[in-house]
């Protein structure tokens, strides 16, 4: 396509253990509830479910594409330090532009859940500017 979109990231890390307030980067502290499910085992069982959804896994990472909503869902590997974590991409359109909506739930520490952020950001960046 030759453009490059603006992207627009709406973050909610939700479940990170180091902290119990809401902070700059939108930490809300550990919760029960992951994306409206009991688990992140209990959202890649419901969703690979849906009749829309599709499954593949890569390096380890389980991944789920749901064409009813535009989703794409990653599911960390059971060796990945941020496990058991799952970040949801969405395509969105907002102020007349695409851009991508990255939400995740992350259960391991902030920092580590920082740097799971910071590299699906640049995934995004990356798939943006190749276009």
């Amino acid at each position: 396509m030759g453009k490059i979109f603006n992207i627009f990231l709406v973050i909610m890390l939700v479940g990170c253990k180091t902290t119990s307030v809401v902070d700059d980067r939108g930490y809300k502290g550990k919760t029960a509830q992951v994306f409206g499910y009991n688990s992140v085992d209990h959202a890649y069982n419901e969703l690979k479910k849906l009749p829309t959804v599709k499954s593949s896994e890569r390096n380890g990472w389980k991944e789920l594409h749901n064409s009813a909503d535009h989703s794409f869902w990653a599911f960390t590997p059971d060796d990945h330090e941020a496990h058991p974590s799952i970040i949801k991409r969405s395509v969105v359109l907002k102020g007349g532009e695409f851009g991508i909506q990255t939400q995740i739930s992350c259960a391991a520490e902030k920092s580590i859940c920082d740097k799971l952020l910071q590299n699906f950001k640049n995934l995004n960046n990356v798939n943006f500017e190749n276009e």
